[in-house]
C-alpha cells in the first residue's frame, strides 16, 4: 500500500529535506510552495495567507508536515499582523481541514516559545514566549493539538547549515587579517539539519503524537563559534572581537539567555542519539570550508 506524504513548506530548508527522506523511506511526496517561480511537478502553489477557498485540492495524504511560515524574529516583530496571518490562522485552518480528512499531522515548531530564563526546559512546561514569533508558535502548536488524531508537535533548536550567511562574513575577515565583530550576547544550542530530518521521518515511522523537541546540550555564544572557524581555517582567533549586540541596535527581547531544552523523550521515543552542540558546530564548520576552498588553511610545506 502507497503512503502519501505532503510536506507543506517543501521548499524551505527543513522542508526540502523531509521531501527527500520522506521519499528514500517509501512515501509519496507532494509538497507545496508560495514562491510560484519554483512550482514543478510535485510541488504545487500554496499561501497560507490566501483564503482557504482559493487552496487547491490536497488530496488526503497520510500525513502531513506543516513547515511553511514566515520566519525569523525580526519579521515577526516588523510585521505582526501579517505574519500571524500564515503563521497562526492560516496554519490553523490548514490543519483543521487536513485533520477533518483523516490526516496526521505533524508541525514544525521552535524553542523559542520559552522564555529563555532557564536551560534544559521540561517537555511539559507551560510556554512563555517573549518574542512575537515565539507567541505564534506557542499559538499553533495549540491548534494543531487541538486536532487531535495523533498531532504532533516538534520543537527545535537553531538548524545549523554551512549556508549561514554569517560563516562567510567571518570567514572574508578572518582571511584578510581583518578584526571580526562578533555578538558576545548571542548563543544557540543548534542541531544539524541531518538529525532534524531524521527525528521526524523517525517520529512519523512510529505514529508518535503531542509533543517531542531537541537541542544541543549547551548554549554556545557566537563568539565561541567565530573562534572555533579560526581555528578550523588556521587563523588567529584573537581576530574575533566581542561586542554587544544590544548596544547595535538590535532588540533585546531577541537576546535569550538560554536555548538549551530537555532532549531526553528523543532519546526514549526514538532511540536517537542527540549531538552536542560542539560537535554540531564542528561539523559544519568542516562542512563550510569543504565548499569552500578559499578559507581553507594554506596546505603544510
Amino acid at each position: 500500500m502507497t503512503r502519501r506524504a505532503l510536506v507543506v513548506g517543501g521548499d524551505g530548508l527543513v522542508g526540502s529535506d523531509l521531501v527527500r527522506r520522506l521519499q528514500r523511506a517509501g512515501f509519496e511526496v507532494a509538497a507545496s510552495t508560495r514562491r510560484k517561480a519554483t512550482v514543478e511537478p510535485g510541488r504545487f502553489y500554496l499561501d497560507l495567507a490566501d483564503e482557504p477557498d482559493r487552496w487547491p485540492d490536497l488530496a488526503n495524504p497520510d500525513v502531513a508536515v506543516l513547515c511553511a511560515g514566515v520566519v525569523g524574529f525580526a519579521n515577526c516583530r516588523a510585521h505582526p499582523r501579517a505574519a500571524a496571518q500564515v503563521n497562526v490562522a492560516g496554519t490553523g485552518r490548514l490543519a483543521e481541514r487536513l485533520a477533518a480528512d483523516g490526516t496526521r499531522l505533524v508541525y514544525f515548531s521552535s524553542n523559542a516559545v520559552f522564555d529563555g530564563a532557564r536551560p534544559h526546559v521540561p517537555l511539559d512546561s507551560p510556554t512563555v514566549p517573549k518574542t512575537e514569533y515565539g507567541r505564534q508558535k506557542a499559538a499553533a502548536e495549540r491548534l494543531i493539538l487541538s486536532c487531535g488524531g495523533d498531532a504532533l508537535v516538534v520543537r527545535l533548536s537553531k538548524i545549523l547549515t554551512p549556508a549561514l550567511p554569517s560563516f562567510a562574513d567571518w570567514a572574508a575577515g578572518l582571511r584578510a587579517g581583518s578584526a571580526v565583530e562578533v555578538p558576545s550576547d548571542v548563543r544557540r544550542a543548534p542541531l544539524p539539519l541531518d538529525f532534524a530530518g531524521e527525528m521526524i521521518v523517525r517520529a512519523i515511522e512510529r505514529r508518535l503524537g503531542g509533543i517531542l523537541q531537541a537541542s544541543g546540550d549547551e548554549d554556545v555564544p557566537n563568539v565561541d563559534v567565530a573562534r572555533m572557524l579560526a581555528r578550523a581555517m588556521a587563523v588567529d582567533p584573537r581576530l574575533v572581537v566581542p561586542v554587544r549586540t544590544a548596544a547595535e541596535g538590535a532588540e533585546v527581547e531577541d537576546l535569550r539567555p538560554h536555548t538549551t531544552v530537555d532532549s531526553r523523550c528523543v532519546r526514549e521515543e526514538l532511540d536517537l542519539a542527540v549531538p552536542s552542540s560542539r560537535a554540531t558546530i564542528r561539523q559544519t564548520i568542516d562542512a563550510f570550508l569543504a565548499a569552500n576552498p578559499a578559507f581553507r588553511p594554506a596546505p603544510q610545506p
